[in-house]
């Protein structure tokens, strides 16, 4: 299911510098509320990008090399983690350990499609991806 919850950002994408996988466009409203000092290291007008491959240490980056690391964000960053614990849902602070029990996974993603519906999510503010979880909720047999 696509999310037409929030803003979409730009369909750009550009490799990290890091990893060199394609990181996905974010936009400024995403970065400012993801940075623990947007004050002190404002985004700046350059398209970022959001990189989610689990074992690189950069989270956003830019074309001309600039980049963001975990520790310049206000909270952990569930994509680049395997903990059971980590957030899979922003908005609704749903975990990956909540889905232990069976069909928590459907009921999770029911909740998560009706409020996404009734346009209450904040994807854009909350998710470091910028975008809906839906596309990381694991199927049900996973």
């Amino acid at each position: 299911m696509s999310c037409d919850c929030c803003p979409s950002t730009p369909a750009r994408s550009a490799n990290c510098p890091a990893c060199r996988q394609a990181g996905a466009a974010v936009g400024a409203t995403t970065l400012l509320h993801q940075l623990a000092t947007p004050w002190q290291q404002p985004p700046g007008a350059e398209p970022h990008y959001f990189c989610n491959q689990r074992d690189c240490p950069v989270v956003y980056f830019t074309a001309s090399g600039r980049q963001f690391s975990a520790e310049a964000l206000r909270q952990p960053v569930g994509q680049k983690s395997n903990a059971a614990g980590r957030t899979l849902c922003y908005c609704f602070d749903i975990r990956y350990s909540d889905l232990a029990d069976p069909g928590a996974t459907r009921q999770c993603r029911d909740f998560v499609i009706q409020k996404t519906r009734d346009k209450v999510c904040a994807c854009e503010q909350r998710n470091p991806s910028g975008r809906c979880c839906l596309r990381d909720f694991p199927t049900e047999e996973e």
